[in-house]
């Protein structure tokens, strides 16, 4: 986690291969070529769906993120013209994935959204996520919304010490590879 809200995005051409990546940059000063950062808007849907060109539509193409999208990254979606958006963790503060956007842009363009990941890979979607924001206001809106919306997981990372254990890798520097080993 690299000092802000830890989302990544990768966007897949019609042959599966990484046309475009991006990462949440929100409390990142240093700017990244193509990218937002450190802005509310520096989301990590939004900085991977930016770098596709205006210059023809991606019904073929597919948004990979690893956290649920919230509602300015579901517009991007649909103003990108990606055929598909999948995700890995819900995110029961800001995901607006499956909330009804009604008007003739939408009802031509939205793409079909695919998440909650199944095991480990929704959990850890989801934790990365939590554990940012235990560790920076655990009383807080975002962290209540995951008490409130789903207890269980609270229970089970919190029980299992995976939230503890996901912000000590933090500390430490770790990589992803690392934190992965919680899932082994």
């Amino acid at each position: 986690m690299a000092g802000t809200t830890p989302v990544g995005c990768v966007v897949l051409d019609a042959k599966g291969q990484i046309a475009t990546r991006g990462r949440g940059r929100r409390y990142v000063r240093e700017p990244a070529s193509g990218q937002l950062s450190y802005s509310h808007l520096a989301h990590a849907e939004l900085n991977a769906l930016a770098q596709l060109p205006p210059t023809r539509r991606y019904e073929e193409y597919v948004a990979l993120t690893t956290l649920e999208p919230c509602l300015l990254c579901m517009g991007a979606a649909v103003m990108a013209t990606v055929g598909r958006v999948e995700y890995a963790g819900a995110d029961p503060y800001g995901g607006a994935a499956h909330l009804e956007i009604q008007n003739a842009h939408t009802a031509r363009l939205m793409p079909p959204v695919n998440g909650p990941s199944d095991g480990a890979l929704g959990v850890f979607g989801a934790l990365l996520h939590y554990a940012f924001y235990v560790e920076r206001n655990p009383a807080g809106a975002v962290v209540v919304a995951y008490r409130e919306a789903m207890p269980d997981f609270v229970r089970d990372v919190d029980g299992n010490g995976l939230t503890t254990e996901v912000l000590r890798l933090k500390d430490e520097r770790r990589s992803l590879a690392d934190v992965l080993t919680l899932f082994d």
